[in-house]
């Protein structure tokens, strides 16, 4: 019987220590995921380097992470709530000469064309 305690212990520090491991991996992880998820404070300057340094891709690439962190990205791509409208346009607005730097257009015919289907 005391063996059976014993290695019930046993067992139950090993769950702790596996636990705890575990643990802090997560914590990793959440901050990893923070990184991406969190605005990027320095985003402009990025923008302007990789542009700068003829890295049209990376800067295209760094530009549209930073439209889909936007709080209006999810009402411009993915709503037909009657916000929409004014979401697409706040975009636009908003990043209208990065956009043109990068050459690229959002053509959201194609996403209404979607929504609406």
């Amino acid at each position: 019987m005391e063996t059976i305690i014993h290695f019930i212990i046993f067992l139950t520090a090993v769950i702790e220590i596996v636990l705890l491991v575990r643990f802090f991996t997560l914590c990793n992880h959440v901050e990893e995921i923070k990184k991406k998820m969190v605005p990027n404070e320095n985003f402009q300057a990025m923008f302007l380097l990789y542009c700068s340094a003829g890295e049209k891709e990376k800067a295209k690439e760094l530009l549209l992470h930073e439209i889909s962190l936007d709080k209006m990205f999810t009402t411009a791509f993915f709503s037909v709530l009657p916000e929409h409208d004014k979401a697409k346009q706040t975009i636009l607005t908003k990043y209208e000469k990065l956009l043109k730097m990068v050459d690229v257009t959002l053509d959201f015919e194609t996403v209404d064309k979607y929504l609406k289907g």
